[in-house]
């Protein structure tokens, strides 16, 4: 039972420490790794920090994993400690839908220095992610080809 209730303290603490989320549960920055690259992007749009923003866990949990014939974009969401290093909370795999109107995937990897009982499972795109994760790939796809946002 102690081992129990310290190693919940122990993630509660973690959370809080790591995420340092306003009210709404914000993450601090929010990082893509766009498919076949290995740079990081950082994020800027404010719909992606929220950490309900992929995804309403676990409202939209899937039974089963989808047929998926795209590849992921990696996203790694976290906070900066009091000495400004950045400490990643967690990580998913967004995979944008290929059907026009439907909404996409996300594969949630988990939390990066934990766990919990969302972690490795597959979850509908929420569409606020879905929307913004458009826009950002749409920037990506203009400034591979020379333009500017």
């Amino acid at each position: 039972m102690r081992l129990w209730l310290f190693t919940t303290l122990v993630l509660l603490l973690a959370l809080f420490h790591h995420a340092r989320a306003d009210a709404k549960g914000r993450f601090e920055r929010v990082t893509v790794v766009v498919p076949g690259a290995t740079a990081e992007i950082q994020v800027t749009d404010p719909e992606l920090l929220d950490f309900f923003s992929f995804s309403r866990f676990p409202d939209q949990r899937l039974a089963a994993a989808p047929a998926i014939a795209i590849q992921a974009y990696i996203v790694t969401r976290g906070a900066y400690t009091p000495d400004g290093v950045f400490r990643a909370f967690d990580r998913l795999h967004y995979y944008p839908s290929s059907a026009p109107g439907a909404p996409g995937h996300v594969y949630y990897d988990g939390l990066v220095n934990g766990w919990s009982e969302y972690d490795k499972q597959w979850y509908r795109a929420s569409p606020q992610g879905d929307r913004a994760m458009s826009r950002f790939i749409a920037m990506q796809a203009l400034r591979a080809h020379g333009g500017r946002p």
